[in-house]
């Protein structure tokens, strides 16, 4: 199977890089690699990016650089990701989807052009490569009708059609804003019809599941 992973930045750099998730997330991915499994990871920035971003904006910064800081900081976190997967992975990040292709060995991106955020990277890839499955591994258990960290009341969406998504994109780009997708990641997952889960990525038994074709989170379909 092949598998394109967008790990948030929530899960793997907030508030600071996570050493022992990084561990225990390669010893997974290495795991899926000898049974065949072939992946391309896009990291996000977290809460060190958007650190970062805020500092230049009181600096009066353009959002264009202020992307252009965050993308640094998910190649960062990139590059952390890659050391945990040692031969596993390509030495280099990845800077761009363009013809984009599975290997043997894990591809790992970060952001990658001024304007949208790893949803879209991530998306794009699926798209380019024929992935077979688009996992968003985020710090939340999927899609809810309303934002769960704000109403305690709040469902847990388990099925959405590709036009439901779109309904819960964020609208307006800005550096470092984070949401459910962009709306540029959603536009391209429902155009192409990428199958699509959204889970906790926190619990690596929810990344296992979804590998293993089992239920969890929010699927797109």
């Amino acid at each position: 199977m092949n598998v394109v992973i967008c790990l948030g930045g929530s899960v793997v750099a907030t508030p600071s890089v996570n050493y022992e998730y990084l561990k225990n997330f390669s010893k997974l991915i290495k795991k899926y690699v000898d049974l065949g499994y072939k992946f391309i990871i896009v990291v996000g920035g977290g809460k060190i990016a958007r650190e970062y971003i805020e500092i230049a904006k009181k600096f009066k910064s353009n959002e264009n650089f202020c992307d252009k800081i965050g993308i640094l900081a998910t190649r960062l976190n990139a590059m952390v990701l890659i050391s945990s997967l040692g031969n596993y992975a390509h030495e280099d990040v990845i800077t761009s989807t363009k013809n984009l292709k599975f290997d043997k060995r894990v591809k790992v991106l970060g952001g990658t052009v001024p304007g949208q955020t790893t949803d879209s990277v991530a998306a794009e890839a699926a798209k380019v490569s024929g992935a077979d499955l688009l996992i968003f591994a985020t710090d939340v258990n999927g899609i809810y009708d309303k934002d769960p960290r704000v109403h305690p009341d709040a469902k847990l969406l388990e099925k959405l059609t590709y036009e439901d998504l779109l309904k819960y994109a964020i609208k307006k780009h800005e550096a470092g804003v984070k949401g459910v997708i962009d709306l540029k990641a959603a536009e391209i997952i429902k155009r192409y019809k990428i199958k699509t889960i959204f889970l906790n990525g926190r619990d690596l038994n929810n990344i296992e599941r979804a590998l293993n074709g089992k239920n969890v989170g929010t699927i797109i379909i």
